[in-house]
């Protein structure tokens, strides 16, 4: 990727369980690592979707936050990684998904 442009992760979710008013819960920990090991972002328990599923359970859905990226001209060269840990409260579920970019 070249520095200027933009990255966005996009975290879907599909089936979350559902209390008896149809109302799902999930989280996400949010975690971006610079090629030198150290986190641009460390976020615990953020709120991914907390309310009434408007559909099938079993349809994809768009969680709230959406984690955009530019590269500045200070940033540091190499693999960023972005790590993300979706939980889904209600069932007890827990999933870690893992994506990466290179910035030049």
């Amino acid at each position: 990727m070249a520095r200027g442009k933009k990255v966005f992760t996009l975290i879907f979710f599909a089936n979350p369980a559902l209390d008896g008013a149809g109302m799902a819960s999930i989280t996400c920990d949010l975690k971006a690592t610079r090629p030198d090991g150290s986190s641009s972002i460390d976020a615990q328990d953020v709120p991914c979707f907390q309310g009434k599923i408007g559909g099938e359970p079993a349809n994809l859905y768009l969680s709230a936050p959406v984690v955009e990226f530019i590269g500045e001209p200070a940033d540091q060269s190499g693999i960023w990684r972005i790590e993300v840990t979706l939980k889904d409260n209600k069932r007890g579920a827990v999933l870690a998904l893992l994506a990466s970019f290179q910035l030049k």
